[in-house]
């Protein structure tokens, strides 16, 4: 794809929603309401807060309609105000074509993950775990955080997930799957210190990283860094975010196992108007070997989701996604196009059915001395149909 051409389209989106933000977003922006009036977590996702438990789910956001908070478990456990919490996603999947993941018909279990959430003796404080049993079996997060800065701001050490872009709820997302960024499985945690700040409408948040995903410590004497900005403003019926994250680094190649300097900087916005609400998110990316024996490739991914609430519980989602590796080259862009339905029948119970058109272009391999990034999406892609039924229990 011609550079031009993707600046073009980005420019244009970007026009259009400035006149149009780990946790689900599209429930973020369903309230009008930041990641964390939900989530412990103040970048989002992972455990939920008693308010979100009790309280949002089962009167704001399910079918089961109240006046009173959810009766039932209570996440904190007595006085001791520690909580728990956990996240089971089993998909079933199937495809009509032959490609590097998925082949006819299986079952594959998305997330098995647990949660804690330990307060300390100053409630300013905490320590947070997030042990998974699905693909990954390791602890996926573990941090302390302290709300010791202005604007509501805070401190976190240890393995985080850093704040980059949306935290679509489709673990397939392409911004979330095939962007280097997110190498292999959702989630990326990585090791080091974050700081966020929340002055007003405006978040931002910054981390310092260790820079080598699923390692104990790096190997390359590098340091990795990520941000994430946003400006929420809400005008009558209209709701909306606009902002942009930056990555730097490190980073291997997923299948070729190479070593490269990874820099990624897009815009992301949302809008909300009535029932309809729109995410989206672009990111470019210039990937360079780290050995200093190549030429530099610049790449580009995009990921949107527009849903229509039909009535409370019951959304109509559309997506749309495309990752070109290497614009300047014929190296395999993917293109997906999703259309499905996801339901909140129980506060506690999620339930998805989605299918999804993808489109490979033909790709060759890249000119010698340049990183094999089209290994990442993988010149054996077919275009294909797949269907997915996904059941999550959270709590």
């Amino acid at each position: 794809m011609a550079r031009a051409g993707v600046l073009g389209v980005g420019i244009a989106v970007g026009l259009l929603a400035a006149g149009a933000a780990q946790a689900t977003p599209r429930y973020s922006m369903a309230v009008g309401q930041n990641c964390n009036l939900c989530h412990i977590s103040p970048t989002g996702g992972g455990i939920r807060d008693p308010y979100a438990t009790q309280y949002l789910l089962p009167t704001r956001l399910a079918m089961q309609l109240g006046d009173e908070p959810a009766e039932g478990a209570n996440p904190v456990l007595g006085e001791s105000g520690i909580v728990i919490g956990a996240d089971l996603r089993t998909m079933w999947l199937s495809s009509d074509g032959n490609n590097n993941f998925d082949v006819g018909e299986h079952f594959r279990e998305m997330q098995g993950s647990l949660y804690l959430s330990i307060p300390m003796p100053d409630p300013r404080f905490s320590i947070y775990v997030a042990q998974d049993f699905g693909q990954l079996n390791e602890v996926v997060e573990i941090w302390g955080m302290g709300y010791i800065l202005p604007a509501n701001g805070y401190v976190k050490a240890g393995k985080l997930v850093p704040a980059f872009g949306w935290k679509f709820s489709d673990h397939r997302t392409f911004s979330r799957q095939d962007f280097v960024f997110l190498p292999q499985y959702p989630p990326h945690s990585d090791t080091g210190v974050e700081a966020g700040i929340y002055p007003g409408p405006f978040t931002l948040e910054a981390s310092v990283l260790n820079g080598a995903y699923g390692q104990p410590f790096d190997s390359n004497d590098t340091l990795a860094g990520a941000a994430r900005f946003s400006w929420r403003s809400t005008a009558g019926p209209l709701d909306l975010v606009l902002g942009g994250s930056w990555y730097g680094g490190s980073n291997r190649v997923t299948r070729t196992n190479q070593l490269v300097d990874l820099h990624a900087v897009g815009p992301l916005a949302s809008a909300r108007w009535g029932r309809a609400i729109w995410l989206g998110e672009f990111d470019w990316t210039r990937k360079e070997p780290s050995s200093g024996t190549g030429e530099a490739v610049w790449g580009f991914v995009t990921s949107h989701e527009l849903s229509v609430r039909l009535v409370q519980g019951l959304d109509a989602v559309a997506t749309w996604d495309m990752f070109d590796p290497d614009w300047d080259y014929a190296t395999g862009a993917l293109h997906r196009v999703g259309f499905g339905v996801d339901a909140l029948p129980h506060p506690f119970l999620q339930l998805a059915v989605k299918v999804n058109v993808f489109r490979a272009e033909e790709g060759d391999a890249p000119p010698a001395g340049r990183p094999d990034v089209a290994a990442e999406v993988g010149t054996d892609y077919e275009d294909h149909i797949e269907t997915q039924l996904q059941v999550h229990f959270l709590y």
